[in-house]
């Protein structure tokens, strides 16, 4: 994370106060803890040999679905509203919130929280499943 914000600075010329530098860096390790924890439930779901290419497709998809690869106003209206919910659009949206200068938007700290919980769930039994099943 440290190496995209000096990559933003050196590369980009990203202008930031201190105070939002660190703000951004901690929006951002919010944003991803529930796609750390999809990567593991996903790690006890499908097992460890295609755990990464299962991963990074879905993680993929998320990003390109979620607005990361394009503005979300060029999509169709239904893939924006597809996008809102997903957890890659909420961790861009906390990230770009801060860049800007707003405070969190609660949809997305919903959103995140929302898959948060629901990878916790998925990996709780997926978990189980797997060590009972020995």
């Amino acid at each position: 994370m440290v190496l995209v914000c000096i990559t933003a600075l050196l590369s980009h010329h990203v202008s930031l106060s201190p105070t939002r530098w660190v703000a951004m860096l901690l929006v951002v390790w919010i944003g991803v803890v529930p796609l750390a924890i999809l990567g593991l439930a996903i790690g006890y779901l499908v097992g460890d040999e295609i755990a990464f290419a299962v991963s990074m497709a879905l993680f993929f998809a998320l990003g390109a679905i979620g607005g990361l690869w394009m503005p979300l106003s060029t999509m169709p209206h239904s893939m924006q509203d597809i996008a809102h919910v997903l957890p890659s659009n909420g961790a861009a949206e906390l990230g770009w919130a801060m860049v800007g200068g707003r405070g969190a938007v609660a949809s997305a700290v919903f959103v995140l929280g929302l898959w948060a919980l629901g990878g916790m769930a998925v990996g709780f039994f997926a978990y189980r499943r797997r060590v009972f099943a020995k």
